[in-house]
């Protein structure tokens, strides 16, 4: 992981320097993850992932307990989906583990996120790649609010944002969760060490803004913010008045959810006793939250890590399995809708999909929270879609995108007996896209 950068904070307005009614430091970082060297896909010459900062959110440990059962569907209620049309996907790569529990390949009969548009606030995309072809019917837009004039360099030097933009929407090499939908990159840090901290909270803000200013001329209607600070808190109070708060507010109020990832410093937390919360942004109750589960087993020799270093707080695992909560995912127990807590997880170790190197067709395999979101973004992607289908409207209510996710996600314990950190013995619920689909199907059906 990348050394952290301290943030100074000081008042501002929204597209201000970053602050909190506690005059505090909020430290911006962009931890380095694990990664691995990817196969290329269909003949297509091997590339390794460079050595970027993984921005924000990391994986934890194995050996959960049977997880509950799945939401109340029933046989009759959710009809086995037809067979995928392959066609529209040929030589593409699926992400395998990833839809092993997320069922998005199925959800994808429903609806591929057609007239859908995301904002992917992050280190830039690499909108050459065929992931994102033709670039200018899928790349909507693209600015960098790194500086106080907002420019259109979105250049992507570490390869953290093409990623979660390739999780979220790649349909050419890779598919992702909804391959159909537009993108619009806004850059807002590096990814590398030359990042500052304050710099990066001005420019999420920044970000936010934009996408608020814009969101009708590109239709937008969802932010994945895979960026965090490195703090764990289990509640938003000292977070009234900060730019971003205000701008995360200000996109919910007109349904645009933020989906942020949780953070990935579980182990630095929890050496002695599990420690509940999340990174901010992510702990805005206006935010859609994030964690990680395993979604395959941990191979030190295979490239999948089962210890992680100092800088996470050296959290490990003797072993890995679907549905672990990752062991270095953040973590705090959702009690109510309205309340702060980790709305949903999703898989975050480990995910494969677009690189930066290379002709355009180049893979990569990494890990953390900010995996997680773009799935969980993909997903609300979807749900959107379907909506704006069955009823003409693009923004549905956040309350009900929230209820749906949750209702229809899978049951899963942090209850692991073979991870070095102490676990939280609570029940958190992860992401299934098909469910999701049918429980708002199901929903606008009989309301």
């Amino acid at each position: 992981m990348g050394d952290p950068t301290q943030a100074r904070d000081g008042h501002a307005s929204a597209r201000g320097p970053i602050s909190d009614v506690t005059g505090r430091v909020l430290s911006f970082v962009v931890p380095a993850m694990p990664t691995q060297l990817a196969p290329a896909p269909s003949g297509l010459d091997e590339v390794a992932r460079p050595p970027w900062l993984d921005q924000i959110q990391k994986s934890p440990p194995p050996g959960l307990g049977e997880p509950e059962a799945m939401p109340p569907w029933s046989d009759e209620m959710v009809p086995v989906p037809p067979a995928l049309d392959e066609t529209i996907f040929t030589g593409a790569r699926w992400m395998d583990e990833v839809n092993q529990l997320v069922h998005y390949s199925d959800a994808l009969n429903m609806t591929k996120g057609e007239d859908i548009t995301v904002a992917v606030l992050d280190t830039g995309c690499f909108v050459e790649h065929r992931d994102f072809s033709t670039s200018t019917l899928r790349i909507v837009a693209g600015v960098n609010c790194m500086t106080e004039t907002v420019g259109g360099d979105i250049t992507d030097a570490t390869g953290h944002g093409s990623h979660v933009a390739g999780v979220l929407a790649a349909n050419g090499v890779h598919i992702g969760l909804a391959p159909a939908c537009r993108l619009v990159p806004v850059k807002v840090l590096s990814g590398t060490k030359a990042d500052d901290g304050a710099a990066i909270g001005t420019a999420i803000a920044r970000g936010l803004n934009w996408v608020l200013d814009n969101a009708d001329t590109f239709a937008i209607s969802v932010v994945c913010l895979s960026v965090g600070d490195n703090g764990n808190y289990d509640n938003d109070q000292d977070f009234a008045g900060n730019a971003i708060t205000e701008a995360v507010q200000a996109l919910a109020a007109r349904n645009i959810p933020v989906v942020a990832a949780a953070g990935n410093l579980y182990g630095l937390f929890a050496r002695d006793t599990a420690a509940q919360g999340m990174c901010f942004p992510a702990i805005l109750r206006e935010a859609i939250s994030v964690g990680a589960v395993y979604d395959q087993p941990c191979d030190d020799f295979a490239g999948r890590p089962c210890r992680l270093g100092a800088d996470y707080g050296s959290p490990s695992t003797d072993s890995s399995r679907p549905d672990q909560l990752a062991i270095y995912t953040q973590r705090m127990e959702k009690v109510t809708d309205d309340q702060c807590g980790t709305d949903i997880f999703a898989p975050g170790s480990w995910v494969r999909s677009t690189g930066i190197d290379g002709d355009g067709g180049s893979s990569v395999v990494t890990e953390g929270t900010s995996e997680a979101a773009p799935i969980v973004a993909g997903v609300i992607a979807l749900l959107q879609s379907l909506h704006l289908k069955r009823t003409g409207e693009r923004r549905p209510p956040i309350a009900m995108l929230r209820s749906v996710l949750r209702r229809s996600a899978r049951t899963i314990l942090d209850n692991s007996l073979v991870t070095s950190c102490p676990v939280t013995n609570k029940s958190f619920r992860r992401v299934d896209a098909f469910a999701a689909l049918k429980q708002l199907e199901l929903d606008m059906a009989t309301s």
